[in-house]
């Protein structure tokens, strides 16, 4: 009697493991999608947009390319011609996307480079334009003045033996003015270092408006900036006034020259505040006066 008890035991557990097993088979086929465990993006490598690749040109350095892609994920000791960025970014769907980049040098100058990312090539076209326009020297496309020949003049003999009119000695004198000094042009001071000083705090309040039109707008066409091209700067810049969410930026102590009524400079403490970064320090502005407004011609900053 015992052993037809266990038995019957025994039977009902392997049914209940049974059931148990078979249950978790069909579980993915009771349990909604909504309820299932949360899956995140994974992203590995360097991040690098088509707008910074197209920005790329031969002859530039390692330190320039550099600025704009950032440090390569490989760069190998035994290829030193060589730097490859590469980005890999699984999505929570199981979707993968990746791509490469790989930039070649000829000693310290870019020579070319390969990538699966879709470059626009007008794009590129046109910012190596605008670079080869802002960096090349300016042409000077005055042509030489001509200068005149006067026709010839007969003459009438003249009587040596009359001694010359007073009529005719005033004449003379009166044809032949003295030289005058050139007149030196007048500006208002007052006015042209109001105006200055108008520019600047738009520039400002675009900075920290994040408008990236109108900030780059107050850089003069003479502008250059140090160690990069300015098609390369212009992308940095719109980089870094699109990436924080917030920007402000203070201005104080702000002292201001006007040399003449094209040149100008402007001296102030700068004080830099946003979501990813805080800096204070001094800056002085050249400005010029381009198409009759005044631009930023050059600009340093010290901490």
């Amino acid at each position: 009697m015992k052993n037809i008890v266990k038995r019957s035991r025994l039977v009902v557990c392997l049914g209940v493991f049974a059931l148990v097993l078979s249950g978790c088979e069909s579980l993915n086929s009771y349990v909604p999608n909504f309820i299932a465990p949360h899956k995140v993006e994974i992203q590995q490598g360097n991040v690098v947009t088509p707008e910074q690749v197209s920005h790329l040109q031969p002859g530039m350095t390692r330190d320039q390319v550099r600025f704009l892609l950032g440090t390569p994920l490989l760069s190998d000791i035994f290829h030193t011609n060589r730097w490859d960025y590469l980005f890999r970014l699984k999505k929570s769907d199981g979707s993968l996307e990746e791509y490469k980049l790989t930039v070649f040098f000829d000693e310290n100058r870019l020579r070319n480079y390969t990538t699966t990312l879709s470059v626009p090539k007008a794009e590129a076209a046109d910012n190596a334009a605008d670079n080869t326009a802002n960096d090349a020297p300016a042409a000077d496309t005055a042509a030489p003045a001509i200068e005149a020949t006067p026709a010839p003049v007969a003459v009438a003999p003249v009587d040596a033996s009359s001694p010359p009119s007073a009529a005719n000695t005033t004449t003379a004198a009166a044809q032949d003015p003295a030289p005058q000094a050139p007149a030196t042009p007048s500006f208002d001071a007052v006015a042209e270092e109001t105006a200055v000083r108008t520019v600047i705090e738009s520039w400002r309040a675009a900075w920290s408006g994040q408008d990236v039109k109108t900030y780059l707008s107050h850089y003069a066409r003479s502008f250059k900036p140090q160690d990069v091209t300015r098609s390369v700067w212009q992308v940095h810049r719109k980089i870094a006034l699109t990436a924080p969410k917030t920007i402000t930026v203070t201005l104080d102590e702000i002292e201001i020259n006007v040399a003449d009524a094209g040149h100008a400079s402007a001296q102030f403490r700068q004080d830099y505040r946003s979501d990813r970064l805080t800096e204070a320090g001094r800056k002085t502005l050249t400005l010029v006066k381009e198409d009759g407004q005044w631009k930023i011609a050059r600009e340093q900053f010290s901490k």
